[in-house]
C-alpha cells in the first residue's frame, strides 16, 4: 500500500513539473526606453548605464546606433544621453558625427584616458569605406564639461564636437572595426591605455587587437592630441596572429586574451619593456568562442579572478581560470535545455542582493526558444568550477517576437535604488525593416512574482480567472489565458487606484495559459483590485488580502 501512495506521490509530482514550464522568476521589466526617430530603422546598437557624468545625481543612460539597411539617418553615428528625472527616462541631450556612413556594432564604454578627473564617453562608430569616406574617425572621446551641463564635448552652435579623435591607421581603405573595449593599463606604465578586438578579419588590414594610448584629451579640443598605438597584430613581433574576426577581448593579471571567432585564443603580454605573444590556444570552452560576453570577476570572493564567457556557437557558459598565463576553462552552465544554442553579450553582478554574482547573457532571437530570451547563470556558492554550483534560468523573452540579436547589457545600479538592474537592448537588428525597433530594457529583481506556463493549454478566448486562493495571505495566484500573441501588462491597485505592483509589464507573450504567483507581504490588509491588459482589451478582479 505505501508503494501504491509513494508512486502516486512520484506520477502526480512528475504531472506537475511537466504540466508548467517557468517562463520568468522575480524579474521585471521596470521600464523600457524606446529607439528614436533618428535612428530610423536601426536599433540601440550599444549602451552605457550606472554613470553619472555631469555629477548631478540623476543616474544616466548612454545609447549609440547603428546601421542596419543603409538607410540616411541610421547611417550617421548618433550618441543620446536620457536622464532618470522623476522617476522617467527624459532625453537630455544628443549629438552626432560629421561623418556620411558607419556600419555595425559600434563599441562604447566610459573612461579617463588623461587621468584629469573629467570621464570621457569613448565611442567608435564603425567603419564605412567608400572613396568619399576612405579613413573615417574610428574614435571620438566626449568628455564631461566639468559643469553643470548635460552636454559633453565641445559646444558647437548647439551640436557638440568631441574633445578628441582618431582614425586609428594613416592608411586609406582600411576595415579596422573595433567591436568591443575597454580602459586599463595593460603594460603597468600608470597610463590609461584603450584595449580593444577588431571583428573586420580583412586579411592585410584588420589589426586583430590594439591598445592605444593618447597623451591628452583636450578639454577644448583643437586636435593637439597625440595617439599612439601601443600594439597590434600589424606591430613587429605579432605575425604569429592570424587576421581573423575577434568578437571579444578579456584582460587577466595583465595578459590580453583574443578570443577570435573560431575559437582560437591568442595571449599577448608586456614583459621586460616589450610586448610578445605567448602560444595560441584552441581549446578554451571547447572551442566555441565569446561574442563580447567575456566577464573578469572574482566568483568566490578569493582573490583570484576569472574569465566567465556565454559561448556564440553551442550555448553553453564557460569558466577560464590561469594557469601561469595558459587559460584552462571548464563548462559551468549550458542553456541548451531551453533550446538556445547562441549566447551573445554578457554582463556580470549581483541582481538579487544575495551576495553572490549573476551572470546574464543575451541571444540572437533565431538562435533562441523562446525568442530573445535573457538567460541568467546563478552562483549558489560552491567550488567555482562545479556546474552544481549554478542555476541557469531565463528571466526575460519575447522582447521582440522575431527579431534581435540581445547583445548590448550591462548590469549596475541605473536608479539610485541600492539594488543591481540588467539593462539590455538589441545590438544588430536581424529582422524586416518594417518591424518595430528594440528599446532599451531595464529588468529589475522582483522576489514577489513568478509566470509559469502551462504546457500545450492554448484557450479559444481571452480570460481572466478569479485568484486561488482567495482570500490570501500572503501568497496567491492570477491565471490567465491569451487565445494568441500579444502585449500583456498585469498590474495590482489599492481599493484607491493607485498601483501597488507590477506582475506584467507590456511583455510580449505567447498563446498560452499562464499561472503568475504574486506575494503581498508588503502590503496591508484590504482589498485589491488585479488588471490584466491584453492588446486593447482590459479585465479587472477583486481579491482580498487578509493578515
Amino acid at each position: 500500500m505505501k508503494r501504491v501512495y509513494f508512486l502516486c506521490l512520484f506520477f502526480s509530482a512528475l504531472f506537475s513539473v511537466s504540466l508548467n514550464a517557468q517562463v520568468k522568476n522575480s524579474f521585471l521589466r521596470a521600464d523600457t526606453i524606446s529607439v528614436l526617430p533618428v535612428f530610423e530603422k536601426a536599433d540601440f546598437s550599444n549602451i552605457v548605464a550606472g554613470v553619472d557624468l555631469d555629477k548631478d545625481g540623476k543616474p544616466e543612460i548612454y545609447g549609440v546606433n547603428g546601421n542596419m539597411d543603409d538607410f540616411p539617418d541610421e547611417m550617421i553615428p548618433s550618441l543620446v544621453k536620457f536622464e532618470l528625472q522623476d522617476g522617467k527616462w527624459k532625453q537630455v541631450w544628443s549629438t552626432s558625427l560629421d561623418l556620411t556612413a558607419q556600419n555595425s556594432w559600434p563599441a562604447i564604454c566610459v573612461g579617463d584616458l588623461d587621468k584629469d578627473g573629467r570621464p570621457e564617453i569613448i565611442w567608435g562608430p564603425t567603419n564605412y569605406l567608400s572613396e568619399t569616406n576612405p579613413n573615417p574617425i574610428r574614435i571620438a572621446v566626449f568628455e564631461a564639461r566639468g559643469d553643470t551641463s548635460e552636454a559633453l564635448g565641445i559646444d558647437n552652435f548647439g551640436n557638440s564636437l568631441p574633445n578628441a579623435t582618431w582614425t586609428i591607421t594613416t592608411d586609406a581603405q582600411q576595415q579596422i572595426r573595433p567591436i568591443r573595449w575597454f580602459v586599463s593599463d595593460p603594460d603597468s606604465d600608470d597610463q590609461n591605455e584603450l584595449v580593444y578586438c577588431d571583428y573586420s578579419g580583412t586579411e592585410g588590414q584588420s589589426t586583430v587587437f590594439g591598445v592605444i594610448s593618447v597623451d591628452s584629451i583636450p578639454n577644448n579640443g583643437g586636435g593637439v592630441e597625440k595617439w599612439t598605438m601601443e600594439v597590434s597584430a600589424k606591430s613587429p613581433g605579432m605575425s604569429s596572429i592570424p587576421v581573423n574576426a575577434t568578437y571579444d577581448i578579456a584582460e587577466l593579471n595583465n595578459v590580453l586574451y583574443a578570443i577570435q571567432g573560431n575559437g582560437t585564443v591568442y595571449p599577448v603580454k608586456f614583459e621586460n619593456k616589450a610586448w610578445k605573444t605567448l602560444p595560441a590556444q584552441t581549446t578554451v570552452g571547447n572551442s566555441k568562442a565569446s561574442w563580447k560576453s567575456a566577464q573578469v570577476v572574482d566568483i568566490d570572493n578569493d582573490g583570484k579572478k576569472e574569465i566567465v564567457f556565454g559561448s556564440w556557437k553551442d550555448g553553453k557558459v564557460y569558466l577560464c581560470r590561469q594557469e601561469a598565463d595558459t587559460l584552462v576553462s571548464t563548462q559551468i552552465g549550458d542553456f541548451t535545455q531551453f533550446g538556445i544554442t547562441q549566447l551573445n553579450g554578457g554582463a556580470s553582478g549581483d541582481l538579487d542582493g544575495d551576495g553572490k554574482i549573476d551572470f546574464a547573457f543575451g541571444t540572437r532571437a533565431d538562435k533562441s526558444k523562446p525568442v530573445n530570451a535573457v538567460c541568467r547563470l546563478q552562483y549558489l556558492g560552491g567550488a567555482i568550477d562545479d556546474p552544481k554550483s549554478y542555476s541557469a534560468t531565463i528571466i526575460d523573452s519575447l522582447i521582440h517576437a522575431t527579431s534581435g540579436q540581445l547583445d548590448a547589457m550591462v548590469i549596475t545600479d541605473v536608479d539610485n535604488d541600492k539594488k543591481m538592474e540588467l539593462v539590455y537592448t538589441s545590438g544588430y537588428g536581424r529582422g524586416p525593416i518594417d518591424l518595430p525597433r528594440i528599446p532599451i530594457v531595464i529588468l529589475k529583481y522582483d522576489g514577489t512574482s513568478f509566470v509559469k506556463q502551462e504546457i500545450g493549454n492554448i484557450p479559444e478566448t481571452f480570460n481572466l480567472e478569479q485568484n486561488f486562493p482567495n482570500p490570501f495571505n500572503p501568497s496567491t495566484t492570477i491565471k490567465f489565458g491569451l487565445p494568441g500573441e500579444a502585449s500583456v501588462s498585469l498590474k495590482i491597485f489599492n481599493i484607491l487606484g493607485q498601483e501597488v505592483a507590477t506582475l506584467i509589464n507590456n511583455e510580449h507573450m505567447t498563446a498560452g495559459t499562464y499561472n503568475v504567483g504574486f506575494n503581498a507581504s508588503s502590503l496591508s490588509s484590504g482589498t485589491y483590485i488585479y488588471q490584466l491588459s491584453y492588446n486593447n482589451q482590459t479585465v479587472n478582479r477583486k481579491m482580498l488580502l487578509m493578515k
